[in-house]
């Protein structure tokens, strides 16, 4: 099961980075992937619960915003 996830991370990656899947580097994988995929999931999950509270995507990519806000501030 482990290698259908990480195939799965590659598979996420190569669609992110519009590259043929078997050109993906493991780095990119385990993160691009791997990010995009428990974003893909934690949404499905809420809006398989609550699909009234489920986020929008204006209002994930606005969360993603503003992480990348923190993180650029923790970096310097």
């Amino acid at each position: 099961m482990a290698d259908g996830v990480a195939e799965g991370w590659r598979g996420m990656a190569a669609i992110l980075q519009s590259v043929p899947e078997e050109t993906v580097s493991r780095h990119s994988a385990r993160t691009l992937g791997m990010i995009q995929t428990a974003l893909m999931a934690g949404v499905m999950i809420q809006s398989l619960s609550d699909p009234a509270n489920a986020p929008t995507s204006a209002e994930v990519l606005e969360g993603l915003r503003a992480l990348a806000k923190i993180a650029n501030l923790t970096e310097s």
